[in-house]
């Protein structure tokens, strides 16, 4: 209702007049009002699942006899200094809806899920109603932004200095402390153009900021493709994962920053099992067996297989003792340079097969060993190597040999290979093959692309339980 009028109509009957006091008289509403009826509400929690669902209806009553459009707006503060017209209306009622006013409430750059008052009023042109409040808890509609390094900035890596800062990445964002959400951020890079397509991870952190060192920035630059003492460019973007107590589970990708950087000689560590749990014994030379890199984090390795009961270490260069690896905790991970003690062992604690992750951090890092079920894995007759890139091209296998200690672990050692591609087959068949797109090492998977492959002498590990494979040179 827009106006009322009061109609007073004077009778001409002779009446017996009678006093009153003000009490007695019905209150007269002013003719310049508007009233916005208080909605009722306390908090609004905006959910992205129901976006076109009703956050809040508001409704007013004019006493001024206004015929235009109304005005509804909002803003952060009690004295509308910072305001936002949410849309005009004809009529006395208004309705926002869940994605909406999370729009509008972004603008005023509200924390996500953290509740924060608002102030909603309807003006008409001339008059302004009163204002109600309410809190809202918003979600976020934008993701983390690259602060450094600027696009087009150049990185060369020094191996003089391999754990000084090479690159730090940083990103601006929301603050979720204090709110109903927690944020975890996955920082990728990967080579210019490729749209990400097999990313390396730097990073999964809460914070807004690493640092990535000489060394790791090579290893994974150099993992990616970028030949040693060769200057490549490479795409990084942040990746950020937010998840509400409400259940709501939101990801967002920053825009990518592109920048250089020049490689130097790799920078690349492998590990290798030495013990009585492992096939080659307490002997650091005996062929032993690799753990496979993670191709998108060369500081992580696994290896799936075969232990025997009681102790190992790892070990980084064949025939040596140091650097030396093992626990002495059983949670985390201790280094023998040369220059100090020797750690303890890892153990095994009983004949079957395990899943053992080995990840490090400098001279420190962490480790897990968990049992794996390889019951119904299938034992192959052969697996062989074949491709291009072969002695053989793609008309027939180099054969590997397999591991007399786990059926599953296969190698070929001082295989010369040439520029171009191979991939692993069982039975000399195209029935079961494994490739993909990671050199040095990576994980195949069955009917995989092929895998590159440059020209060198190399000794080849592969785990059929997993598809893993390891390319050493010599």
């Amino acid at each position: 209702m827009k106006t009322i009028f009061k109609l007073f109509i004077a009778l001409a009957i002779p009446l017996t007049f009678v006093g009153c006091s003000d009490d007695d008289i019905d209150p007269i509403i002013e003719a310049n009002d508007l009233r916005l009826v208080d909605p009722g509400i306390t908090n609004v929690n905006l959910n992205i699942n129901t976006p076109e669902a009703n956050a809040v209806m508001l409704s007013w009553d004019d006493y001024s006899n206004f015929s235009g459009d109304y005005t509804v707006q909002m803003s952060d503060d009690a004295a509308f200094e910072n305001v936002i017209d949410l849309g005009t209306t004809a009529n006395n009622h208004f309705g926002v809806s869940m994605a909406a006013l999370n729009a509008y409430v972004n603008q005023l750059n509200f924390t996500p899920y953290l509740a924060t008052p608002v102030y909603l009023r309807v003006t008409n042109g001339t008059l302004t109603s009163n204002e109600v409040s309410f809190t809202v808890k918003s979600y976020p509609q934008a993701g983390p932004v690259i602060i450094t390094p600027e696009g087009g900035a150049a990185v060369t890596l020094d191996p003089e200095t391999p754990d000084e800062e090479a690159l730090m990445i940083s990103w601006d964002d929301f603050s979720y402390v204090g709110t109903d959400a927690s944020v975890n951020y996955v920082v990728q890079m990967a080579l210019a153009d490729t749209n990400f397509g097999s990313p390396a991870t730097l990073s999964n952190t809460g914070n807004t900021s690493i640092s990535v060192s000489h060394s790791d920035l090579n290893s994974y630059a150099t993992a990616l493709g970028i030949a040693e003492n060769t200057t490549g460019e490479v795409d990084i973007r942040i990746i950020s994962n937010v998840n509400a107590n409400t259940g709501e589970s939101l990801e967002f990708m920053s825009a990518p920053v592109r920048i250089s950087i020049t490689t130097h000689e790799s920078g690349i560590k492998f590990f290798y099992l030495v013990g009585e749990a492992v096939a080659a014994g307490w002997d650091p030379g005996n062929n032993n067996q690799p753990l496979f890199n993670d191709p998108n984090n060369p500081s992580t390795a696994y290896f799936t297989g075969k232990f025997n009961p009681g102790g190992f270490k790892v070990i980084e260069e064949l025939g040596s003792w140091q650097p030396q690896w093992g626990t002495n905790d059983g949670s985390s991970l201790s280094m023998n340079d040369g220059s100090g003690n020797d750690p303890d062992v890892f153990n095994s604690p009983s004949e079957g097969y395990y899943t053992f992750t080995f990840q490090t951090d400098g001279s420190g890092g962490s480790f897990t060993m968990e049992p794996f079920d390889a019951s119904s894995a299938a034992e192959w007759s052969t697996i062989g190597i074949i491709g291009d890139a072969t002695a053989n091209g793609w008309d027939s296998d180099q054969d590997m040999t397999q591991s007399a200690f786990d059926p599953h672990q296969w190698y070929v050692n001082g295989i010369t290979l040439g520029d171009g591609e191979i991939k692993f087959r069982a039975n000399d068949g195209w029935d079961n093959n494994w490739g993909a797109v990671d050199f040095p090492f990576g994980q195949g998977t069955e009917g995989g692309p092929n895998i590159p492959v440059s020209a060198g002498t190399y000794d080849i590990w592969f785990n059929d339980l997993t598809g893993r494979y390891v390319i050493i040179a010599q």
